[in-house]
């Protein structure tokens, strides 16, 4: 079903369709820290050395997640800049029709 937006709305209706795929693609890139620390630790056995080397798995994890979190801020700042002038234009455009 499509949603109906008024006239005002087909920029934010767009902006939130973008959005919500850059929030599903990113999320696809992000692991999870737990999980990881204990597959690293179950493959090493539960000892000391498995132990240890879940919990830098575990912390890798977590970086990787803070690099996908960085790289979708740049992303979001190239379409914003690649953007502007459009969403301007339209702004300029549809700003005498409003009465």
């Amino acid at each position: 079903m499509v949603e109906r937006v008024g006239v005002g709305q087909p920029c934010s209706a767009v902006a939130n369709f973008v959005g919500s795929v850059l929030t599903e693609i990113f999320e696809a890139f992000k692991i999870d820290p737990a999980t990881v620390a204990a597959y690293v630790s179950g493959t090493f056995g539960d000892g000391a050395i498995g132990g240890a080397l879940g919990a830098v798995g575990g912390w890798l994890a977590g970086f990787w997640n803070s690099v996908v979190d960085l790289a979708r801020a740049a992303v979001e700042d190239v379409l914003a800049t690649l953007t502007k002038p459009v969403v301007e234009a339209i702004k300029l455009a549809t700003a005498g029709t409003r009465g």
